[in-house]
């Protein structure tokens, strides 16, 4: 068994971070979400509805309880650091395996509430908090082992047959989403019996548990799939840049390509403006999140090579501005939802709705300032790089282009209407990935020609 004492000090920081954040996002997004419970339903419905998040609350907080009492009344030697390390690790290992199976007994329970009482509980029952759990905690984890120069596959970096082993755990993957299927199935036949309510024909229940499964087995596997491509291509590369990390980016933005035929299809539907709100904000958010998970990625391993052959403290702050704005925003949206929603249960006077403008004006600002420091992270990322001569002073012009952007993106949010807004959003989201790709491009093609012209005759 691979056994690496730095590497094991750092994965277990890494996972006592990750159930604190954990802790923290459980109790924000319960809180609110009880909130929003309460104010549509007073029988004890709303403990199965917040249920998932109450598990990870608990599982978090007696974590981190046992973890400092193990701390107390004992000296912080070597040893004990060793120990606590291997506690966390241990322990977020069990927490994860209880949450897994928690949440597949949750989802048939789930099924039978949105049976039960429709639409009125719709945003409760397909919420998107495990969505948003698993898309922060995998960058931090992405970007605290690039931090410490570890590898996610280090066991494996070595091995001749690399993606043999990659396949073995993708497989394990698939082994325990058909046990958590089991658990689903056999809960909703539990279910059907002790209630005498039978939610849907039972092998048409059983076709939207195994569709769920396997959408989301498929989902896990390609990004550890990519991940791990992007792993080994960095640890044998020596360049500044690797293929992988131009692939990443462009699969970024092939991603994304799909993600606007999905927004202007929707946009298109002839349905209401607040049912294409609704349609978009839940169908688009596992899009949305893989779509910034690959360029959280892509920016991580970017930097993370670039400062292995060239330090550049300017360039590590740009990048790390992005990664911020977009994770921030990510939470920001998940938390303002629900307040919208319970505000609206709550207040039923004509006055409510302008409480529901302003709190929607307040949420575009904040997105508006997200999206500048995204827009001051990409002008400090190509000034980092002329200043380093990794690309040449004429990419300046990108700048010039996105004060372009802004300045039409501020014309058309004002003047045109909402949808014109929304065509140009895709539009300027496209044409700044693509100007990213022109600069990535460049840079790699610089360190080749010096790379070059360094080969020994």
């Amino acid at each position: 068994m691979f056994y690496d004492e730095r590497i094991e000090l750092a994965k277990g920081k890494i996972c006592r971070n990750s159930i604190i954040i954990s802790l923290v996002l459980s109790l924000m997004i319960g809180i609110l979400r009880l909130g929003l419970v309460t104010s549509r339903f007073t029988s004890a419905t709303y403990v199965y509805l917040i249920a998932i998040e109450v598990i990870i609350a608990l599982c978090s907080a007696i974590t981190l309880i046992i973890g400092a009492i193990r701390s107390r009344h004992r000296e912080k030697d070597e040893r004990f650091i060793a120990e606590q390390s291997c506690f966390y690790i241990k322990a977020a290992y069990i927490c994860l395996n209880i949450v897994i199976i928690c949440e597949a007994v949750i989802i048939p329970v789930k099924l039978h509430l949105y049976q039960r009482f429709g639409g009125s509980v719709r945003l409760l029952v397909y919420d998107t908090f495990l969505f948003l759990l698993f898309f922060v905690i995998c960058n931090y984890i992405i970007y605290s082992f690039k931090k410490n120069d570890i590898y996610l596959n280090y066991h494996l970096m070595e091995d001749d047959h690399y993606y043999t082993g990659v396949w073995k755990n993708i497989g394990k993957l698939s082994v325990r989403a058909l046990y958590c299927l089991g658990i689903s199935m056999t809960t909703d036949l539990m279910l059907d019996i002790f209630t005498g309510t039978v939610t849907f024909n039972i092998i048409e229940a059983y076709i939207i548990f195994f569709f769920i499964y396997v959408s989301f087995t498929a989902t896990l596997a390609v990004l550890y799939l990519l991940y791990s491509f992007l792993e080994k291509s960095s640890y044998n590369s020596e360049r500044l840049v690797s293929k992988a990390t131009v692939i990443s980016l462009l699969i970024t933005i092939f991603i994304y390509a799909l993600y606007a035929c999905f927004i202007v299809y929707i946009s298109m539907l002839p349905i209401s403006q607040s049912e294409i709100y609704m349609e978009v904000s839940q169908m688009s958010t596992i899009c949305s999140n893989i779509l910034i998970f690959t360029i959280l990625m892509f920016l991580t391993y970017f930097g993370y090579e670039y400062q292995k052959k060239k330090p550049n403290k300017l360039l590590s702050a740009a990048l790390l501005t992005i990664i911020l704005s977009f994770v921030l925003l990510e939470i920001f949206d998940s938390l303002y939802s629900p307040i919208q929603m319970m505000l609206l249960d709550i207040l039923i006077n004509s006055s409510s709705y302008e409480l529901i403008q302003t709190l929607s004006n307040i949420l575009q600002c904040v997105a508006n300032l997200f999206c500048i420091a995204n827009s001051v992270g990409f002008i400090l990322t190509v000034i980092a790089l002329i200043k380093d001569r990794s690309i040449g002073k004429g990419n300046i012009t990108s700048i010039g282009f996105l004060g372009i952007l802004w300045a039409l993106d501020i014309f058309i949010s004002t003047q045109l209407s909402h949808m014109s807004a929304t065509y140009f959003e895709v539009f300027a989201n496209v044409s700044v990935l693509l100007c990213l790709w022109a600069i990535i491009l460049s840079v790699s093609s610089r360190d080749k020609k010096s790379l070059d012209k360094t080969e020994p005759m």
